[in-house]
């Protein structure tokens, strides 16, 4: 009785733990994914990315495993350097874990700030 009572509980322990394993790894995935996001939406905001619509590009040449979309629309024509971005951060359909995140914000456009500044 003993040993019956101790196998179902290593089983009931083992099947926690690989459980447990996976929400891990799928939680890591996520913030991967925010990650990158937020490092795409920082590069626009700097100007080392354009501020346009792109198709998927991939983060890395060498490992194209992320990438990430833009979508860029004017708010207002009264504020031309005012814009509504949304970069998309994918990591495919392939992935052992597959994951998309969108991140939307309004951002100002650095072309057009330094056009207001002259420089």
């Amino acid at each position: 009785m003993a040993l019956a009572l101790f196998g179902v509980s290593a089983a009931v322990i083992g099947v926690a733990m690989r459980q447990s394993m996976a929400v891990a790894v799928d939680m890591r995935v996520q913030a991967e994914a925010v990650n990158l996001a937020e490092t795409a939406l920082a590069r626009l905001q700097t100007g080392e990315i354009a501020m346009e619509t792109t198709p998927a590009t991939a983060f890395d040449e060498d490992d194209p495993v992320w990438t990430y979309e833009v979508t860029v629309e004017p708010i207002d024509p009264e504020t031309p350097g005012l814009q509504y971005v949304s970069v998309t951060v994918s990591n495919g359909p392939e992935a052992l874990y597959p994951r998309t995140f969108t991140l939307t914000q309004w951002v100002y456009d650095p072309a057009a700030a330094a056009e207001e500044a002259g420089l």
